[in-house]
């Protein structure tokens, strides 16, 4: 009987491990826009998006998005990997960022940084006083 539990649990841990390398350290971020729409998620390979109804999704082979948090803004040069309606969401859009600067790289690490920051403030338990 014990073995069995091992067993599921070792097939969830490996399915759990697969998701996240497919994920590619990709980060929830909060308060994070660009110029397509508010970013759900960000890494330094490429982003998630929602599109923002009235903005036109490029159709060339590569665009250029600037994403923003706060003070820091970098535009970078990108494609379209994927799109998708999701009800009560909107339209979603994943991209790929391109050619990208060691400078630019750095930004978007910033971005991460700190947007996540804030984000386990928001959700942290206060301290008893």
């Amino acid at each position: 009987m014990l073995s069995n539990n091992i067993n599921h649990f070792d097939k969830a841990f490996a399915q759990t491990q697969q998701e996240e390398s497919r994920k590619g350290g990709r980060f929830p971020t909060m308060s994070v826009y660009s110029s397509l729409g508010e970013v759900l998620d960000l890494s330094s390979g490429g982003a998630l998006l929602v599109k923002r109804r009235w903005r036109r999704v490029p159709t060339a082979e590569a665009f250029v998005v600037e994403i923003k948090y706060a003070e820091i803004k970098v535009a970078i040069r990108s494609r379209l990997v994927r799109e998708a309606k999701k009800k009560g969401i909107g339209h979603l859009l994943a991209i790929e960022f391109m050619d990208m600067t060691e400078q630019q790289l750095e930004l978007i690490r910033d971005i991460v940084r700190n947007s996540r920051s804030w984000r386990l403030f928001e959700f942290s338990e206060p301290e008893a006083a």
